[in-house]
């Protein structure tokens, strides 16, 4: 294995090369998707190596991106494993340069979902250009592994420098309605990067049920303190727990409940099959440490952040995150956060509907800052993305900063293809600070043929007046026109119509211009 030596000088320079190369990407940030194929894919997973110039994204179910570029351009492969390859895909980098990709196991000598049963963790020690088989953590004889995490000691004057650490959920029996089946928090560590793994352990002193619902224990990550202190949160039961390690994990105390979280990690989010807001944890060099999650206590979902400077033993009060109106009715949802040692800043980033007039079309977030009172906002999506309806959308975006690069992975609903993709931003801390969304004319449609409804969202600029239409092979089914101008911005329009088969185009006409969107009724 080719062993680097990271110092910050070193770490300083390859980002300015890799990252800055352009002048444009200090300029703006600007999103694209990871493939230029329509690929489905989901859930995704993010590292930055900015000594090797590369940049790895992971997706479900089996999905591989490789950047050799600093992100500008990505390879696609198919990750493959012996014991299988499924959903939940947690990328990370050690300070050696090994690439990590965890992921669910798909057993093929089972059926979904006791095929997971396992968490497998493959290596890469040539920069992603190849992954080992993989080792298995966590199997049990009719049990399933699921929803982990991946993380490793950074810190160099850490006793447990370069260890690595993996938390996931056990279930009993998945989805049974046993009370006897329960849910319950599970760890191991490994101390030779992740070529074997220690006897996994339980960690949550309490259980909860195998429903796949609130009440089941899931979302478990951990910050890991300057002298190697490990913080684990997880949820359930409306709660967010925490439980300390001391000793690299081998033994653990009593789990706290740390923040109460108002109806639960399983939300109910308009046309999302599924939608989770889990906890994600990180600790400062100072020891201070930051928990990040989403509820409704205000009555629609809002992004929360609480911090302690006592090691986990007391919490201040929750901070809002988002910014926008306090029970507004406007939906945030599956945050998560990266910290950047080097220039000792996090960054926080969600799904936010707070420009959608019918709390429908979804957006990309990012907030940064070293307090979490006082941050800076910018918006990475560069439109307004429809909701999936029906598809599963997966239970988390990521990102990854280090030195002030940052890059980020989330999925959208493509206007085209219609299909689920990833995309992705990358840039500098400044470029991210100065971002001002400034979305181009638009239009995309959310079609509830169910219902007979077909929502409409479309950004405009200056005009004097617009017309919208809908027509069914080019005969007119639907039209409005806006006679006066209106302020340039983002609209949307929900509009009953009684479906029909055949193929249909929303037309919005202004200044001489038209942009259009089709779909199909079968």
């Amino acid at each position: 294995m080719f062993i680097k030596s990271y110092s910050v000088k070193l770490l300083s320079f390859m980002v300015c090369i890799v990252w800055f190369s352009s002048n444009s990407l200090n300029a703006q940030v600007i999103p694209k998707p990871i493939s230029s194929e329509y690929r489905p894919s989901n859930e995704p997973s993010i590292g930055i190596d900015p000594f090797a110039g590369r940049v790895i994204v992971g997706a479900n179910n089996n999905q591989l991106y490789l950047s050799k570029d600093g992100g500008y351009s990505f390879q696609h492969r198919t990750l493959e494993s012996s014991m299988g390859v499924w959903g939940d895909p947690v990328i990370f980098i050690d300070r050696m340069g090994n690439y990590y990709y965890a992921h669910l196991a798909k057993n093929s000598s089972k059926k979904a979902p006791q095929w997971w049963d396992r968490i497998v963790v493959q290596k890469s020690t040539d920069f992603g250009d190849s992954f080992s088989d993989g080792v298995g953590v966590g199997y049990v004889e009719g049990k399933m592994q699921d929803k982990h995490w991946l993380t490793g000691d950074l810190n160099k004057k850490s006793p447990y420098v370069d260890r690595l650490y993996l938390t996931w959920t056990e279930f009993d029996s998945y989805k049974s309605e046993d009370s006897k089946d329960s849910s319950r928090i599970k760890f191991a560590y490994s101390d030779n990067f992740g070529d074997t793994f220690s006897q996994p352990i339980i960690i949550s002193d309490t259980a909860g049920d195998c429903l796949d619902d609130d009440n089941t224990l899931e979302g478990a990550t951990i910050a890991i303190g300057p002298k190697g202190e490990l913080y684990c949160v997880w949820a359930g039961r409306g709660n967010i727990y925490l439980d300390v390690s001391l000793d690299g994990g081998k033994t653990w105390g009593k789990d706290q409940i740390i923040a109460k979280q108002f109806g639960g990690w399983s939300q109910d989010v308009s046309y999302m099959t599924r939608c989770n807001s889990f906890p994600f944890t990180f600790c400062n060099q100072k020891g201070e440490l930051f928990v990040i999650f989403g509820d409704e206590r205000f009555g629609d979902l809002d992004i929360f952040g609480i911090s302690s400077r006592d090691g986990g033993q007391t919490f201040e009060s929750p901070v809002r995150i988002n910014t926008d109106g306090i029970g507004n009715g406007k939906d945030q949802f599956m945050p998560n956060v990266a910290y950047d040692r080097l220039k000792k800043c996090f960054y926080i980033c969600y799904y936010t509907r707070e420009n959608s007039a019918f709390n429908m079309f979804n957006e990309v977030k990012m907030a940064g800052g070293k307090k979490l009172s006082k941050m800076w906002h910018t918006t990475l999506s560069d439109m307004p993305s429809a909701p999936p309806y029906k598809a599963f959308f997966g239970d988390y975006l990521h990102l990854h900063a280090i030195d002030g690069a940052v890059g980020v992975v989330w999925t959208e609903r493509d206007p085209e293809s219609k299909v689920l993709l990833v995309k992705t931003t990358l840039g500098s801390h400044k470029a991210y600070k100065k971002n001002k969304v400034a979305y181009p004319n638009h239009l995309t449609e959310l079609v509830v043929q169910d219902s007979n409804v077909l929502y409409v969202n479309y950004t405009i600029g200056y005009n004097r007046g617009y017309k919208i239409s809908v027509e069914r092979f080019n005969k007119v089914v639907y039209e409005r026109n806006e006679l006066d101008a209106v302020t340039p911005g983002t609209y949307e329009e929900k509009l009953r119509l009684n479906f029909i088969s055949g193929t249909y185009e929303v037309k919005l006409t202004y200044k001489g211009q038209t942009f259009s969107t089709k779909f199909t009724i079968k």
